[in-house]
């Protein structure tokens, strides 16, 4: 955090006009650092990867032309600046929430998919050596679930 700071204060002496359109570029990625929740960790991060991105090559296009204050509110109408630093840091929003979802379904499947495959195989056994094997069935007094 102390190298971003550094950085971006060097970057405000050398360079004004592009340390104001990063400032004004990374707010998405601010307001979700700010906005994070130790239950929903992870936000800024994928916020702040693309959006870094989206900024990173709106101040090169902008560096291009000649890094000018007087040249910076002109390049900020341009909606594509916009579409660009802040569309990214939308998709880094979509990415977090919907990949999780996701996820959460296929480990689901796949736990449901893995309990059908042993009690398949339990009735396997059950078939081949009977009945007196597979045992009572009784209650576990830790979490009260039957116990095959």
């Amino acid at each position: 955090m102390t190298v971003l700071a550094g950085g971006f204060l060097l970057l405000t002496v050398l360079m004004p006009p592009a340390a104001l359109l990063i400032f004004i570029g990374v707010m998405p990625t601010i307001l979700a650092w700010i906005a994070e929740a130790p239950e929903r960790r992870g936000i800024a991060t994928a916020v702040g990867a693309l959006n870094l991105a989206g900024v990173g090559l709106a101040v090169y296009f902008f560096t291009l032309g000649g890094a000018e204050t007087a040249r910076l509110p002109r390049y900020l109408s341009q909606p594509s600046v916009w579409v660009g630093m802040y569309g990214s840091a939308a998709i880094g929003w979509g990415l977090f929430l919907t990949i999780p979802p996701v996820i959460q379904a296929a480990d689901r499947f796949r736990r449901r998919q893995r309990v059908a495959e042993l009690r398949r195989f339990r009735r396997k056994l059950t078939d081949e050596w009977g009945h007196e094997i597979s045992g009572p069935r009784h209650v576990s007094p830790e979490t009260s679930d039957t116990v095959l």
